[in-house]
C-alpha cells in the first residue's frame, strides 16, 4: 500500500489536427483536445461552440447560417463582407462548450491586417466545419 497513486495517463492519438495543434481529434475514441486545456473532451459533450473577432460572435446557429449563405465565397467572404470596414482585425478565436466548461483556442492576439485575417479565418472555417461533421 503506497502512500502516492501514481497517476494513469490516457492516451491520446491526434489522427486530425488543425493550426500546428490548436485543436487534434482521435477518431478512435471520438475525443478532441484543445492545446490551451490538458482535457480529452468526448464529441458527444460538445454542447455548441463559435468563432468570435472584433466584438462579433457567431454561434454554431449563425455560423451554419453563413456557411450555407455563403457556400460559394466560404465563411470568410460571408463574415468579412460588408462587416468590418476597418483595416485590422483584432482577437480571432474559437470557443467550445463541453460539459459546461468553455474552451478557448485564441488563434490571434491583438490586431491583425484584414489581409491576414482572411487566411487565419479560413482556417478557423476549417476548424468549424469539421466541429460541425463530428458533432452531427
Amino acid at each position: 500500500m503506497g502512500l502516492f497513486n501514481k497517476k494513469v495517463k490516457e492516451e491520446f492519438e491526434a489522427t486530425k489536427s488543425f493550426m500546428v495543434n490548436e485543436l487534434q481529434y482521435d477518431e478512435n475514441r471520438k475525443l478532441i483536445k484543445v492545446k490551451t486545456s490538458k482535457d480529452l473532451i468526448p464529441v458527444s459533450a460538445i454542447e455548441t461552440y463559435s468563432l468570435t473577432f472584433g466584438n462579433k460572435t457567431y454561434d454554431k446557429a449563425n455560423l451554419g447560417k453563413a456557411l450555407v449563405g455563403g457556400a460559394a465565397f466560404g465563411l470568410v467572404g460571408v463574415l468579412l463582407a460588408g462587416t468590418h470596414k476597418e483595416e485590422y482585425i483584432s482577437n480571432i478565436k474559437v470557443m467550445i462548450k463541453a460539459n459546461g466548461k468553455l474552451y478557448y483556442l485564441p488563434l490571434t492576439i491583438g490586431k491583425v491586417k484584414a489581409s491576414a485575417a482572411e487566411g487565419i479565418l479560413n482556417r478557423a472555417q476549417d476548424m468549424i466545419v469539421f466541429l460541425d461533421e463530428i458533432t452531427n
